[in-house]
């Protein structure tokens, strides 16, 4: 008997200290509770002030004074010192309860606190069934917190899980609830709660998300908001498209129960949301994060991209960084409404083929067909522009000019018949720019497989002598694979991986005979990259878009010009930024003469040239994959290298080669875009010049009418006097 009273009395002792311990935590809770209290609530007082007689305000409930001077923009420049992108905004849009849609309002309250008008700020029934559901699902279940306890997180906890925070939050929900009425407690809270991307408030987020006000919300936008408010970046339309269907989906469904519409109405919302979502706004406005000057989606995006490897969400958009790059907005402006346009002539010559062939294309694959463009200076390596599609979108955000690795059909020719030329001599005869082969369909043997290769216009009469300068010009694949067949590959893979940077062995390069026909993957930054051989006189250069990082107190964290940087090493990787010498200087002023021969009468790139205006001095080459998935071209004018590609993503033919889609967009861009007319041939000592006869491809006599000036490597093969009309020589002497 003695015992139990021992143990009964241990316990009330027990049970009194415990008592005794959680009230003095609680009333320490509350001590600090009280020193915050008038400081924040004379704050919230304050909003509530504006959200009555203004419809803006310089800060948000989040922010101390403190915080707020210490932000500062972080701003992106082009190379010319114009801003590209300011992402700090000092206004946030207020709205008020009569502004916003009565399913925006009432669907908050059904989803988020059914009882937010009858309760006195906590539900005790739903928080009793979260805590039992968080014990049985061992803390993986929702929380029970109603919109003002919501809204008390915002206002005094910072978010962070514990014991102390939920007590905390009840004083200030008690506190709230005693100061405010129902609809001011729901405005303040619409108007401050953080809605992803860098937004607060329902009226900032409609402006984000949709381009609109927030009493223009659809009844599927107003969904999707009220489903993102509990983790909007799980949620979000532009990071997870997937979590966003699923949500809006989920959210609509109640809505349904809640009788705001019908399952039919429901079903016609949500397809045509997503059919507009993404498509509000002005071309190269929109941005993953809120901006307050956005000049170019395509260029802002990648350059949040870098930061985001080293520096987080507050330093990147409020830090006071420095970021200046080596765009160019005059000319990126031009190449993104140059793609835009063209796209659209390009989609309707494909539907009108599809028509003629009596191919079935719908709409929306037409409508997906894509394109992108880099354009290089190639003495620098800096990049001018970088489009990445037909405009940057929400629904179109992927950057297809670094982000796409895709065949490059024939566009890879050069390479290989720079290969050839700098060895000079194959299966014992001398190789020069005018040596010829025969145009004639040919079986080889590949891994116990035929391999048959035909060029690709059906009408096509084989059995001529061509010499590799028409072929290039004409874009012939018969001679292009015979030459190859010639070659040791791994050296043709190693130059391509070097003139790109791409580090190889790799998939991307096969060492296979179908290379020579553009089996290689690249993205068109790469394609750009790889052509600045040529004009450098042989020798590559790694690409550069960010010159420098720095901020405003003066703290620098990457310089282009430095070998070594304590951040964002990964501008400039190991082993890719050393020039390297890949080609002899007489090899690259070969090919980029024969490059020239692309544009003239017969050339793949001569209808393109002539269509868009294209006048001035140009070299480049046409592609065009299997099927005709893909359609590539790149080139040079003056001293500006770039690469266009044109293709559907899902990888659906074009019906149209590469000469008819991207070298479109290609000659039209550089017909407008003004060039450094003081770029000349890379022509070294060792150059022979010779007058060419155009029908024979020998060396003219005085009786060839029909001639070409050509420099030739002196030190290799050298073409054989015309027979065909004249036996006289005529040699150009040039003093150099």
């Amino acid at each position: 008997m003695k015992i139990w009273k021992y143990f009964l009395l241990f316990f009330f002792v027990s049970a009194f200290a415990v008592a005794v311990a959680v009230a003095v935590y609680v009333g320490l809770i509350y001590m600090e509770y009280k020193q915050d209290k008038e400081a924040v609530f004379s704050k919230l007082e304050e909003f509530a002030k504006v959200l009555e007689t203004e419809n803006e305000t310089d800060t948000l409930l989040e922010e101390s004074n403190e915080n707020l001077s210490e932000k500062k923009a972080t701003v992106v420049y082009d190379r010319n010192g114009r801003v590209i992108t300011k992402y700090s905004s000092e206004k946030y849009k207020l709205a008020s309860i009569q502004e916003m849609p009565f399913f925006l309002t009432r669907g908050f309250i059904y989803i988020e606190d059914r009882k937010f008008y009858s309760h006195h700020g906590v539900n005790y029934l739903r928080l009793a069934r979260a805590v039992i559901d968080n014990i049985r699902t061992l803390g993986h279940a929702g929380g029970g917190s109603t919109i003002s306890q919501q809204l008390s997180k915002i206002l005094f906890t910072k978010h962070e899980r514990s014991i102390k925070r939920k007590i905390y939050e009840l004083f200030c929900t008690f506190e709230l609830e005693s100061r405010f009425s129902k609809n001011e407690i729901l405005k303040i809270y619409l108007n401050s709660n953080y809605m992803g991307h860098g937004t607060y408030g329902i009226a900032n987020a409609a402006s984000f998300y949709f381009g609109k006000s927030a009493s223009e919300l659809t009844i599927a936008e107003a969904a999707l908001l009220v489903g993102m408010n509990r983790s909007p970046e799980r949620y979000s339309p532009i990071r997870n498209r997937k979590n966003a269907e699923y949500i809006l989906s989920y959210i609509m469904g109640k809505f349904v129960q809640a009788g705001f519409l019908t399952e039919e109405q429901s079903v016609f919302e949500i397809e045509r949301f997503w059919e507009r979502f993404g498509n509000h706004g002005i071309l190269g406005e929109q941005s993953i994060w809120k901006t307050e000057i956005n000049k170019s989606g395509y260029l802002t995006e990648y350059v949040r991209q870098v930061l985001e490897k080293e520096f987080g969400y507050d330093k990147i958009t409020s830090g006071g960084l420095i970021v200046e790059t080596s765009f160019d907005l005059e000319k990126q402006s031009l190449a993104e409404s140059t793609v835009s346009n063209q796209l659209k002539n390009i989609r309707t010559r494909v539907k009108n083929t599809a028509d003629k062939m009596k191919v079935d294309y719908s709409d929306k694959t037409i409508n997906h067909i894509e394109g992108s463009f880099v354009s290089v200076d190639y003495e620098t390596g800096e990049v001018y522009t970088l489009v990445g599609g037909s405009g940057y979108l929400f629904s179109n955000q992927l950057n297809r000019a670094i982000n796409a690795n895709r065949q490059v059909g024939s566009s890879i020719k050069p390479f290989i018949y720079a290969k050839a030329l700098e060895i000079g001599e194959l299966d014992g005869r001398g190789i020069h720019p005018f040596t010829k082969f025969k145009d004639e369909i040919k079986t080889f043997k590949v891994a116990g497989r035929s391999y048959t290769p035909k060029n690709y216009s059906l009408s096509h009469k084989y059995g001529s002598m061509v010499s590799i300068y028409d072929a290039l010009k004409r874009s012939l694949n018969t001679v292009a694979v015979q030459t190859m067949e010639l070659l040791p590959m791994e050296e043709v893979v190693q130059l391509i991986g070097d003139a790109a940077n791409i580090k190889v062995p790799t998939k991307r390069i096969p060492p296979v005979l179908s290379l020579s026909l553009g089996t290689a993957e690249m993205s068109s930054l790469e394609l750009a990259t790889a052509y600045c051989v040529f004009p450098r006189g042989g020798k590559s250069v790694y690409p550069t878009m960010i010159r420098r990082i720095s901020d405003t107190r003066g703290n620098v964290y990457y310089d282009s010009k430095r070998k070594i940087n304590p951040y964002f090493r990964f501008l400039q990787p190991e082993g890719l930024c050393e020039v390297k010498t890949l080609l002899s200087q007489e090899t690259a002023c070969e090919m980029l003469q024969m490059m020239g021969g692309v544009f003239e009468r017969g050339g793949t790139g001569y209808w393109a040239a002539t269509t868009c205006g294209l006048n001035k001095k140009a070299y480049g080459k046409s592609g065009t994959t299997q099927d005709y998935k893909d359609g590539w071209f790149a080139g040079l004018t003056g001293k500006e290298v770039s690469a266009c590609w044109v293709g559907i993503d899902s990888g659906e033919s074009l019906l149209l080669s590469g000469e008819a889609t991207a070298a479109v967009i290609w000659a039209d861009y550089n017909a407008k875009v003004f060039s450094d007319t003081s770029a000349q041939l890379p022509v070294s000592e060792n150059m022979k010049l010779l007058k060419i006869c155009r029908e024979s491809g020998l060396e003219a006599s005085s009786r060839c009418d029909n001639c070409i000036d050509f420099y030739f490597n002196a030190n290799a093969a050298l073409p054989e006097p015309c027979y065909i009309h004249s036996d006289d020589i005529m040699i150009i002497e040039e003093d150099f």
